[in-house]
């Protein structure tokens, strides 16, 4: 029988953790397209397709009623639609082309 090291085995309860954080916290899937998590989603090497995201922005705010699960590629569509709509007339780069 081959025996994982500490660090593997921690690596595999973290895992198995966050599954059931999914599972449970979340059983509807992303907060923003609410599709369903996938077992794809979070593998156990490599990247993890799945974030937390703020829900009121401030990323100071670490309260659980803060923080959602979501589809890394669905964060994204939101901070650039989100930057694409903020007021840049305040940004240096701008004041020149004024």
């Amino acid at each position: 029988m081959v025996r994982k090291t500490d660090t593997s085995y921690q690596k595999s309860r973290l895992y198995d953790h966050l599954r059931f954080a999914l599972d449970k916290l979340q059983p509807y899937g992303c907060w923003f397209c609410h599709q369903p998590f996938t077992i794809t989603d979070l593998p156990k090497r490599g990247r993890d397709k799945i974030t937390v995201h703020h829900v009121d922005g401030n990323h100071s705010n670490n309260e659980v009623s803060n923080k959602v699960f979501v589809h890394n590629k669905c964060q994204r569509k939101y901070h650039v639609k989100d930057n694409i709509h903020k007021d840049r007339s305040d940004k240096g780069f701008w004041k020149a082309f004024n």
